[in-house]
């Protein structure tokens, strides 16, 4: 009994100790408020690291998007400057390898078509000669006009071959042209050399791949034409070019 009493009188004097310093008298909590306030103590702990946890993610994820963003801009950079770059290859590179195609180009269809004239070199192609009949000797046939026309040595020419080319709509006014292929050259240029008779129809051109006989059609009317004015002029060829010839001076027509 003695110590109890004692124990009650030293929590007594502590707390009126407490009340002289404080001018607050202290709270005595039950067991249920303890723990109350402890796990309350504890909530509010795991709060805290929650937030601090989450505060250093946020801090993560702001430095992961601060790079990516980096990251966009030096790839935006990049493209810029790929983009530059491609423009100037359209500007300087492109308009370059077009011209050397071009001349390329250019270059394989001169050769292909000089080797196109070199094989048509030695045919020599004659207009309105008229035709006697679906099974004439077409041969004999140039060569009897040939004779008429006064060619001196028309019989001694040696033909590799002769034959109408084949029109669409062959008349008598337009009958089908006659190529005639000669062994020797100085035949050939002899016969496309002779000037026919006043008034005699028969017209000799060189055998010419179809380009160039579409360039000497074109000329022909604008030929004519000077020659009916008083001038001089001829369709010369020279090589792959077909050229108008106008008093001595070639024609850009």
């Amino acid at each position: 009994m003695m110590s109890t009493s004692t124990d009650l009188g030293i929590d007594a004097i502590q707390q009126a100790h407490a009340v002289l310093h404080t001018g607050i008298e202290p709270v005595t909590m039950s067991n249920t408020e303890l723990d109350t306030h402890s796990l309350l103590m504890s909530l509010h702990e795991k709060v805290t690291c929650g937030f601090e946890s989450m505060n250093t993610k946020l801090c993560d994820m702001q430095s992961t998007i601060s790079n990516v963003v980096k990251e966009v801009n030096d790839l935006k950079t990049c493209v810029g400057i790929q983009e530059a770059k491609l423009e100037q290859v359209e500007k300087d590179l492109i308009p370059k390898l077009e011209n050397r195609l071009e001349r390329q180009i250019k270059a394989l269809e001169d050769a292909r078509l000089q080797t196109e004239l070199y094989s048509k070199k030695s045919n020599l192609l004659f207009f309105n000669i008229q035709q006697e009949g679906k099974n004439e000797d077409t041969e004999d046939v140039l060569r009897t006009h040939l004779n008429e026309l006064g060619v001196h040595q028309a019989d001694d020419i040696i033909f590799m071959n002769v034959h109408r080319l084949p029109t669409k709509t062959p008349t008598s006014n337009s009958p089908q042209p006659i190529i005639a292929k000669f062994l020797r050259m100085k035949d050939r240029n002899m016969i496309l050399s002779f000037k026919p008779t006043s008034g005699n129809k028969l017209q000799v051109a060189p055998h010419l791949p179809a380009i160039m006989q579409a360039e000497r059609r074109r000329l022909v009317p604008i030929r004519n034409k000077h020659i009916l004015e008083g001038k001089t002029a001829q369709i010369r060829v020279t090589g792959i070019n077909v050229q108008l010839v106008v008093n001595g001076t070639v024609s850009k027509e």
